[in-house]
C-alpha cells in the first residue's frame, strides 16, 4: 500500500531527499509497529476464541447429556402415567366391591334383626314352655355373630 502510494505520488525511493528517507521510515516503523500491536492483540483473542470455543464445545456436549436425561425422564413419566391409569382402574374396582359388601352386610344386619325380633317373640311364647333352653342358646349364638360382625345390638 505505502508502495503504491509512494507511485502515485510518483518518489521513488532513490529520488528522495534524506529527511524524506527519514519521514517515510518512521511512518514505516510506526505502521510496523501498530501491525505487532495489531498481531498480538490478534493473538490474544484467538486464545480467547479458542476458550471460548473449547467452552461452547463442553456446553453443548452438557446440553446433549441434559438432552438424554429430559428423553429419559418423559419415558418414565409416560410409565408413570400408565401406572396411574391401571391405580384408578384398580381403585374403581374396589370401590365397586366395598360397594357390593356393604350391601351384602345391609342384608346381613337386616336377617340378624329379623332373627333378633323372632327370638323375642319366641321368647315370649315359650316362656311358659319347658324349651326356653334351645331359645337361649341359639340367642348366644346370635350374639356371637353379631359381635363378629360388630353390629349394634337392638
Amino acid at each position: 500500500m505505502v508502495k503504491k502510494i509512494i507511485k502515485k505520488v510518483k518518489l521513488p525511493l532513490d529520488k528522495m531527499s534524506k529527511k524524506d528517507k527519514d519521514y517515510v521510515a518512521i511512518i514505516l516503523e510506526e505502521v510496523r509497529s501498530n501491525f505487532t500491536i495489531f498481531g498480538e492483540t490478534l493473538s490474544g483473542f484467538g486464545d480467547k476464541l479458542e476458550l471460548v470455543r473449547q467452552k461452547g464445545d463442553a456446553t453443548f456436549e452438557e446440553v446433549g447429556r441434559i438432552k438424554g436425561e429430559i428423553v429419559e425422564i418423559k419415558g418414565d413419566i409416560v410409565e408413570m402415567k400408565g401406572d396411574i391409569v391401571g391405580i384408578k382402574g384398580e381403585i374403581v374396582e374396589i370401590k365397586d366391591e366395598m360397594k357390593e359388601m356393604n350391601s351384602r352386610l345391609d342384608r346381613i344386619e337386616i336377617e340378624v334383626s329379623s332373627i333378633r325380633n323372632e327370638i323375642e317373640m319366641l321368647k315370649d311364647m315359650l316362656t311358659k314352655k319347658v324349651d326356653i333352653d334351645y331359645v337361649k342358646r341359639l340367642e348366644k349364638r346370635l350374639k356371637i355373630v353379631e359381635k363378629h360382625l360388630k353390629l349394634s345390638v337392638a
